[in-house]
């Protein structure tokens, strides 16, 4: 008889500590997912990544939603939000993810300072980030732009207001540029103006180019391989020039693109 109800206490005493172990998951997740949608509620996402990002019946595991990874144990320990155009404040909140260990935010929008909270996560190694002002983002396509002209011959002065040296310059005035609402370039289009030399490398460092209109103009040489890591590119057209050698390898990486 004693043996017995040892045996059922500790049972009970097993099934008390596993009801425990469940419940702090449970709340640990439910905090996790509030982390996540208050972060997202002060973000800008126009190609709406975080869709999954909400609180809908059957949709409350973070683990599961898009550019969240976990550990077994159902936390989430990296967040991927890098070469998207996700821009807005890194959120504090993002502080009490208690197991994150990788932060990735490069090459995208995002702005402000880095929170203090950041310090908080035990397990945190990686934070990768790209919290350039908006100001040194348009001097580094000022700079990509100024070696592109500089490389070529412009008879009709197609780039004539193409001028770092003025005060204040802006390549989303300049010619043939078109940016977009986050003032990043997102369009060349140089199809007839008759400028010839070859297509710079460095086109490709201009991460939210979509649109590259090079039609029946003099360009030259071969097509890059670096512009195959141009990831938004959805419109390239380089016909009627004189380029020589094959379509880079490099082009099977540029999924969104819909016409060559």
């Amino acid at each position: 008889m004693a043996n017995k109800s040892i045996l059922l206490y500790f049972l009970l005493v097993a099934f008390i500590i596993v009801n425990l172990l469940s419940t702090h998951s449970f709340a640990e997740a439910n905090d996790e997912m509030q982390v996540l949608i208050d972060f997202k509620a002060g973000l800008n996402d126009p190609d709406n990544l975080l869709a999954k990002w909400n609180e809908n019946k059957g949709n409350q595991d973070p683990c599961k939603w898009d550019h969240v990874s976990c550990n077994e144990n159902g936390s989430v320990i990296g967040l991927d939000l890098g070469d998207t155009k996700i821009s807005g404040p890194i959120s504090p909140g993002l502080g009490y993810l208690n197991s994150l260990q990788n932060l990735d935010l490069h090459n995208s929008s995002f702005n402000g300072s880095l929170p203090d909270t950041l310090g908080y996560p035990m397990f945190l190694r990686f934070i990768i980030l790209n919290l350039l002002s908006a100001h040194s983002r348009a001097q580094l396509e000022i700079e990509i732009l100024m070696d592109f002209k500089a490389g070529v011959d412009d008879p009709d002065n197609a780039l004539a207001n193409w001028n770092s040296e003025i005060e204040d310059p802006d390549p989303c005035e300049w010619f043939h540029v078109s940016c977009n609402h986050n003032q990043r370039v997102i369009s060349l289009d140089l199809r007839d103006t008759r400028i010839s030399g070859p297509i710079s490398p460095r086109l490709s460092e201009l991460t939210y180019l979509e649109n590259l209109d090079l039609y029946r103009s003099s360009f030259n040489g071969t097509l890059p391989d670096s512009l195959g890591n141009l990831k938004f590119l959805k419109e390239l057209d380089v016909s009627k020039n004189q380029l020589t050698g094959h379509i880079p390898s490099t082009f099977n990486k540029l999924s969104r693109l819909h016409i060559l």
